[in-house]
């Protein structure tokens, strides 16, 4: 499903956004690449800002379809962007099993590449690129909130 960027009105402050739902399949991340890029351009965000906020939804929405959702055919992704304030705030959600990115081990980085078990450095980098981010599991669903200053 394709959203446009849109104004939303809301408490009388216009931020500017998108919702979408994403198919679980690594090929629809595009989708929401694509809107990200637009939202940017339209809002006037940075450049560097713009390809941190695809970095960051590339990684959360690739972990949510390789190890969150297992092939599912029930499988339900969910995308929600919203300018508000200074900030970017990105909303993932998903039905698949609980998993909490923010508790995952911190990557080695000081052994060789050869040496380092393979994986890890996606939630790594999202928290580098990120200000800030959140987890919680709301009504049986992972939802998973990062915070990116314009």
């Amino acid at each position: 499903m394709m959203a446009r960027p849109a104004v939303h009105t809301g408490n009388n402050e216009a931020t500017s956004g998108f919702k979408m739902a994403v198919e679980p399949d690594l090929g629809a991340i595009r989708g929401v690449r694509k809107l990200l890029e637009r939202l940017g351009a339209e809002v006037g965000l940075e450049r560097q800002t713009v390809n941190q906020l695809v970095l960051a939804a590339e990684d959360v929405l690739a972990n949510i379809i390789d190890h969150g959702l297992h092939g599912s055919p029930r499988a339900d992704i969910r995308v929600c962007v919203e300018l508000t304030g200074d900030d970017v705030v990105m909303e993932f959600s998903d039905n698949g099993r609980p998993f909490n990115p923010l508790s995952a081990p911190m990557p080695d980085l000081e052994s060789p590449v050869e040496h380092r078990p393979v994986g890890g450095l996606g939630v790594f980098l999202v928290k580098q690129i990120t200000e800030r981010q959140s987890y919680a599991r709301e009504c049986d669903r992972n939802v998973f909130r990062v915070w990116k200053r314009r």
